[in-house]
């Protein structure tokens, strides 16, 4: 019984969560493309690091809505665009708080070895995506497994 109503209270306050973090990080990223000193390039790696944050959570949104699918649908389309900002939001993320870590006085030496930590860990991501696509090919199929 409780069943039919705990589901689509958590999809609703799901893509309630989805929509205001997809606002959230379109204005941060316009923002901060718009008003930054545009010739610095941590202006666009941090600001498309944020359009991007704002990309992964309209596809969110999209496969919470579309429900849970059986075999191929629509909403794989919306499955497989999630996989870049997924993937490349953070190591910008990254990039943009190491650049700033060094104006705050953090060591130079420290600088290179996290960006690689953090590159080494999207790798190994990429690389268990790679190795488990039959199970994540298609959106349905990976939310049943």
């Amino acid at each position: 019984m409780s069943g039919q109503w705990v589901q689509p209270a958590l999809a609703l306050a799901a893509i309630g969560f989805s929509v205001f973090s997809l606002i959230t990080y379109l204005w941060l990223g316009l923002t901060t493309l718009l008003m930054s000193e545009r010739r610095s390039a941590v202006t666009w790696i941090g600001g498309s690091g944020l359009l991007f944050g704002a990309l992964f959570f309209l596809c969110h949104g999209a496969l919470v809505g579309a429900g849970v699918p059986e075999g191929a649908s629509p909403s794989d389309v919306w499955w497989r665009v999630s996989w870049l900002p997924a993937f490349v939001a953070p190591l910008f993320w990254a990039a943009t708080g190491l650049h700033y870590a060094e104006l705050a006085g953090v060591s130079k030496n420290l600088r290179l070895p996290v960006l690689t930590a953090v590159a080494s860990l999207g790798l190994l991501a990429i690389l268990l995506a790679v190795i488990y696509w039959p199970a994540l090919s298609q959106y349905g199929d990976f939310i049943r497994l």
